[in-house]
C-alpha cells in the first residue's frame, strides 16, 4: 500500500444508507468507554432479574416460535458470537416448526442459485462467497460462508427440508464515486433504485413467509429488526433523500402482523452521537453494570452465555433510553409516556459474554481477486480511485474486523 489515502478510510465520508450499512462505529479514534454514573437499585434490580430469569439462549430463541411466527435476529455486524450462534442454532429450528432461515446477507434475486446451494450434494464455498459478495462487496468473512454452510447441513440431513430465503434488494453504489454524491439526495436515491432494502425486506418476509403461514427466523441488521418502536433516525434519513417509506424493516412488519413478529438483541455496542467513537454502553450502562456486579458477587464466572426475555425484567424494561442514536426523537424525562423504553426494543436479549470478550469475524483473504476486483471496486459503498485494486478492498475487509475488535476491548473497564 502506497501513502496515497485509500479506500479504506473514506467511509466515513458516505452519509444516510452507506453509513447505516457499516454502523456508525469503526473508523473513529478508539477511546475508553467508562460506565455512567448508575443509580444501585437499578443496578441491584437488574441482577436479580437475571438471576431469576436467565436462560439458555437456544431455548429463549426457540421458546419465541411457540408465540411467534418470525423472529428478527438483529447483529451489530461481524461479531463472531452472533453468526456462530445462528449457525449453531439451526439444528434445532426444525424440532420447533422452523425450517426457513432469512438472510439480508443475500439478494433475493439470487434464490435459485441459493437453493441450487442448499441442496446440493457436496456445499460450494465458492458459490457462497459470491453470493456473498453479490449483496455487498465488503462483506468477505468467513462465519457467514460457515453459517451458510450450517444450513446446507441441515437441509441434508434427517432434520431437513431446510431453506434459506434471501431477502435483500442489490444496491447499485456504482452511482456514488465522489465525495460529493454522498450528499446528493438523488444520487442516494440511485443507490436504492431497485428498491429501499427495508421496504423490500419487510415485504419479501411477508410474501414468502409470513402470508404463506411458514415460520422463520430471519438474521438481520439490528436497526432492521426492531418492531415495537419506530427508529426515528432512520426515519430522518429516509425521509432527507426522498423515499416515500420510511419505517425500518421490523417496524413495517408489526404495523401489519403485530405480535406475530418478534425481536432478539444481541449484547452490543449501541451507536452513540457522545463519544469520539460513536459507541457507548447498551441500556444507558446496565447491563454491564449488572454484569460486574455479579462477578463480584462470585457469580460471574458461570454466567455466559445467558438470554433473558423482556417480560422477565419488569422493573428494566421500564428503563428509559436515553443518549443512544436509537432515541433520537424521543423525549428522555423518565415519566414515560413518549420515552423509548427499553421494553419497546426486543423480546428477548442475549449476552454472549462481557463487551470486551466479544470476537469479531474473520476476514477472508482472498474474498476480492482476479474474477471479481472489477465488480468490487464498481460497486464499493465509498468513494473510490481509479488505482485502487483488490488489495486495497481485502485490505478494507480485514481492518474493519480489527478495528471493531480494538473498539470491543476498549468496553474493559
Amino acid at each position: 500500500m502506497n501513502e496515497r489515502v485509500t479506500i479504506v478510510a473514506l467511509i466515513l465520508l458516505g452519509l444516510g444508507v452507506v453509513f447505516v450499512i457499516f454502523n456508525p462505529f469503526g473508523w473513529l479514534e478508539p477511546e475508553e468507554h467508562p460506565l455512567p454514573e448508575l443509580d444501585p437499585e437499578q443496578v441491584s434490580r437488574l441482577v436479580s432479574e437475571i438471576e431469576q430469569g436467565k436462560t439458555d439462549p437456544s431455548r429463549g430463541v426457540l421458546d419465541l416460535f411457540q408465540d411467534h411466527q418470525v423472529v428478527l435476529a438483529g447483529e451489530l455486524g461481524i461479531i463472531k458470537n452472533e453468526v456462530d450462534f445462528i449457525a449453531e442454532l439451526l439444528p434445532q429450528l426444525p424440532g420447533a416448526g422452523v425450517r426457513i432461515l432469512g438472510l439480508e446477507h443475500l439478494l433475493a434475486s439470487d434464490q435459485d442459485t441459493i437453493d441450487n446451494l442448499i441442496n446440493a450434494p457436496e456445499f460450494d464455498r465458492d458459490t457462497a462467497e459470491e453470493l456473498l459478495m453479490r449483496r455487498l462487496v465488503t462483506w468477505g468473512y468467513n462465519e457467514y460462508v460457515q453459517l451458510l454452510e450450517a444450513a446446507w447441513r441441515v437441509n441434508n440431513s434427517p432434520e431437513g427440508p431446510f431453506r434459506v430465503l434471501g431477502l435483500n434488494v442489490f444496491q447499485s453504489y456504482a452511482h456514488l464515486s465522489t465525495t460529493d454524491d454522498f450528499r446528493d439526495p438523488n444520487k442516494l436515491r440511485q443507490v436504492m433504485e431497485e428498491g429501499n432494502p427495508d421496504e423490500f425486506i419487510a415485504r419479501t418476509i411477508s410474501a414468502s413467509i409470513l402470508e404463506k403461514g411458514e415460520s422463520a427466523l430471519v438474521f438481520l441488521d439490528r436497526e432492521k429488526a426492531f418492531t415495537d418502536f419506530l427508529l426515528k433516525s432512520h426515519a430522518e434519513e429516509m425521509n432527507a433523500i426522498g423515499m416515500e417509506e420510511s419505517r425500518q424493516s421490523g417496524r413495517i412488519l408489526a404495523d401489519r402482523y403485530g405480535d406475530r413478529v418478534a425481536t432478539v438483541l444481541f449484547h452490543s455496542p449501541w451507536p452513540s452521537s457522545f463519544t469520539t467513537s460513536r459507541a457507548q454502553h447498551p441500556v444507558n450502562g446496565l447491563m454491564t453494570a449488572a454484569i460486574e456486579r455479579m462477578k463480584e458477587n462470585g457469580t460471574g464466572d458461570r454466567l455466559f452465555p445467558f438470554a433473558i426475555a423482556m417480560e422477565d425484567m419488569p422493573f428494566t424494561g421500564d428503563t428509559a433510553i436515553g443518549h443512544t442514536n436509537f432515541a433520537i426523537g424521543y423525549t428522555n424525562d423518565n415519566n414515560g409516556g413518549s420515552d423509548l423504553l427499553f421494553r419497546q426494543m426486543a423480546d428477548l436479549y442475549i449476552v454472549f459474554n462481557e463487551l470486551h470478550n466479544l470476537d469479531t469475524a474473520t476476514a477472508i483473504p482472498d474474498f476480492v481477486n482476479e474474477e471479481n476486483t472489477e465488480f468490487a471496486i464498481s460497486n464499493f459503498p465509498g468513494t473510490r480511485y481509479e488505482d485502487a485494486d483488490s488489495d486495497d478492498v481485502n485490505d478494507f475487509i480485514r481492518r474493519f474486523s480489527e478495528d471493531r475488535k480494538e473498539l470491543l476491548e476498549r468496553f474493559n473497564d
